[in-house]
Formats: structure tokens, C-alpha cells, sequence
């Protein structure tokens, strides 16, 4: 069809000298596709799914020649990154958050990273099975030492892709449905008052000084690891570090500096300003390190075993700690709700793993139970 044969305003060919039957042909199947094409989006705008071009055209090519364009698994979960959208609760049809996306990034890089490890293992929409998750957790928790929850969370993108792919009609495969999603099961762990103290009055080799001070300028402000590598001088004032939240969007959190703190702080203020941020396995790996040397051994249960405390211990430990040791102090759980920079109240009850006798001695000096009180005419 030459341009000038073509009527844009009516979507129709003009009439072809000599040739009206070609002419007819063409404006049905012209038609055909208008009508499709209006399908597929009139589908996609009535759902949660994003809408762009690639999917638009992959399901248009379906439906009029019964094959989509191919849609590889990477190439989906890069789609998927951009123009995700929540499928649940009340931000449903909505796209995903910046810190979602940052999250996903750092799962597919995961995932390209546990391919090229396995030989011969490469992850397709088909080839993904309980085999691919026996082995995927095995690399998690082995290869890069994730904990139970970090391995949780991979599974969950990895799941959530699937799913996505599923619900657009890219594969079949509904194994992964079957896929759990691992947590961790013991005690949560944290660091007592007493075993900070010892801690505190180690004669630490110079190479874990740095580590100490940030181990305890975390036991004492709470923030979650990464969000204290993303910590400035700009972050602190005189008497206060305040910071935006990872989790929830646009929180800004703020916390008393403890007398501790500002010492540390003070041996910094000519550099950084902060104690050193390193990676946050190796951060694990010398609070380990430290932990055992204070003789932090009580037997816990930690991934299904006993293990001494200094073995469970790891970067996250100091904000649980932090949470823990406010509410064992007597701190009301709002206020420590909003200092830890938590949503509701029930997070912070989460990390509330205060003792039953830790309890009692802290009520045995509240005035309810100290002050004289006359019951029935008695004291």
C-alpha cells in the first residue's frame, strides 16, 4: 500500500483504481487488528498490569497469529523491574516503590550470579524446578552466607517474577509455586547490656577498633545496616542522628545521641565523620570475630541447631539489640516504635525478646509496686 493510498483519518485504504477487492481485503484486516488492538488495551487498562509497548504488541501478535514474540526470562524480570505493578493490599495496580526496584535489581544480579556458577544450569521459564531451588538455596547460604531471611527474600522476587510472567502468559510452569519461602525459625538473637559491657572493655588489635565503634554506635542509634552505609556527616548534629528511612517512604527518623556516641563520633569528626562502613558481610564476620573473644558463648538455637551466640551473630543483631534493650529499659513501645523508625507498633513488638525474669525485675521497681497501697483496708 502506497502512503497515498492510505486514509488516516478513517484507518482504511482508499479505493485502488482497478483493484477494489485488494482494497476491501485490506480495510477488514485493518480491522481485524483495530479490533484486537482495542481488546488488549481495554484488558490492560481494566487490570494491574503495566502497560507498554513491548506487552502490548507480544499479546496483539498473539491473538492474531496465535504466537507472541519471545519474552526470555531475563528479559522479563528486566520488564518486570520497570514496569512492575503491586498485585496486593491497598496500593494494588500501582507501581512498585523505588526501594522495591532497588530490591529486585539486586535479586536479578543474585540470580545471574547463581547461573553462571551452576554448570550447565541456566534459568529459563521451563528449567526452573525443585531442583533449581534446592540448588539456589545451597549458593545462598553456603556461597554467600545469607541468612535464613535474606535467602526468604530472594525466593519471594524470584516467585513474584514468576508469577508475573504466569499471569501474562510466558510460561507454563507452576512449580514454583510450590517454593517456600525459608525464615528464621529460633530466638531472634541480640546483645544484653552486660554482654555489650564486655565487649566494651576488650583489648581489641587495632583492626577491629574501627569495627567496635560502629558496632556500638549501631547498639546505641538502631539504624538498619544499609542504611547506615548510606550515613553522612550531614546525617548528625549536635545531639541527634537523623536519617531517611528504607523502608518507608519519605519517614525521616531521628535519635538521641547518647554520650557513647558522641565520644566515637569526636575520634572521627576529621574524616568521614562516622565510624568505618564496610560491607555488611565482613562488618558479620568481625562482630563474630569480636563476640567470641568477649566469650559471648551461651548455646542458642540458630537455623535448626545449638550453637554458641557469637556464631549467630550479625550486622542486623545490633538494631535488634538497640529495639530490645529501650523496651527492657522501660521505654514505652510508641516511643520506641517511632525512634526505630517502625510503621506500627507491631514490628516493634517483634523484636521484643525481653525475658519473663527481665520483665518482673523491671515491674518490681515501677511505683504500682513500690508505693503503699491500701486493698480492702490493708497495706
Amino acid at each position: 500500500m502506497k502512503p497515498s493510498e492510505f486514509n488516516s483519518k478513517l484507518a482504511s485504504t482508499r479505493p485502488i483504481r482497478g483493484n477494489t477487492t485488494i482494497a476491501l481485503k485490506m480495510n477488514d484486516k485493518l480491522s481485524e487488528i483495530k479490533d484486537v488492538a482495542l481488546g488488549v488495551l481495554k484488558k490492560h487498562l481494566n487490570g494491574s498490569a503495566a502497560i507498554d509497548p513491548k506487552t502490548i504488541r507480544s499479546e496483539i501478535d498473539f491473538q492474531l497469529h496465535g504466537q507472541a514474540e519471545e519474552m526470555t526470562f531475563w528479559a522479563f524480570f528486566d520488564h518486570y523491574i520497570d514496569h512492575g505493578r503491586v498485585t496486593r493490599g491497598p496500593r494494588k495496580g500501582q507501581p512498585h516503590k523505588p526501594a522495591t526496584k532497588r530490591d529486585l535489581k539486586a535479586s536479578r544480579s543474585i540470580l545471574k550470579g547463581f547461573e553462571d556458577s551452576s554448570e550447565g544450569h541456566r534459568l529459563t521459564w521451563e528449567s526452573i524446578s525443585h531442583t533449581t531451588y534446592d540448588l539456589l538455596l545451597e549458593y545462598l547460604e553456603q556461597d554467600l552466607a545469607y541468612s535464613l531471611n535474606s535467602c526468604g527474600n530472594q525466593v519471594k522476587n524470584l516467585k513474584a517474577v514468576l508469577n508475573a510472567g504466569f499471569a501474562k502468559g510466558y510460561h507454563s510452569n507452576l512449580i514454583y509455586k510450590s517454593f517456600v519461602r525459608p525464615q528464621e525459625t529460633g530466638p531472634d538473637i541480640y546483645l544484653s547490656i552486660d554482654e555489650l559491657k564486655a565487649i566494651k572493655q576488650l583489648i581489641l588489635p587495632q583492626r577491629l577498633d574501627g569495627v567496635r565503634d560502629a558496632l556500638f554506635f549501631l547498639a546505641n542509634t538502631g539504624p538498619r545496616y544499609k542504611e547506615y552505609q548510606r550515613l553522612t556527616a550531614e546525617n548528625l548534629t549536635a545531639d541527634r542522628l537523623i536519617y531517611k528511612s528504607s523502608k518507608i517512604e519519605g519517614l525521616e527518623v531521628k535519635v538521641p545521641l547518647s554520650a557513647l556516641c558522641c565520644t566515637i563520633l569526636e575520634k572521627y569528626k576529621s574524616g568521614s565523620g562516622l565510624p568505618p562502613q564496610i560491607s555488611r558481610q565482613k562488618f558479620s564476620d568481625y562482630l563474630k570475630e569480636i563476640c567470641k573473644l568477649a566469650e559471648i558463648v551461651e548455646e542458642v538455637d540458630y537455623r535448626g541447631k545449638r550453637v554458641e551466640k557469637w556464631q549467630a551473630v550479625a550486622a542486623h543483631t545490633l538494631r535488634r539489640s538497640f529495639i530490645t534493650n529501650l523496651l527492657a529499659s522501660g521505654m514505652p513501645i510508641d516511643q520506641v516504635s517511632k525512634i526505630a523508625g517502625h510503621k506500627t507498633l507491631m514490628q516493634t513488638a517483634k523484636y521484643n525478646k525481653v525475658k519473663a525474669s527481665q520483665v518482673a525485675d523491671l515491674a518490681s521497681t515501677h511505683p504500682f509496686f513500690t508505693n503503699e497501697r491500701k486493698i480492702n483496708g490493708n497495706v
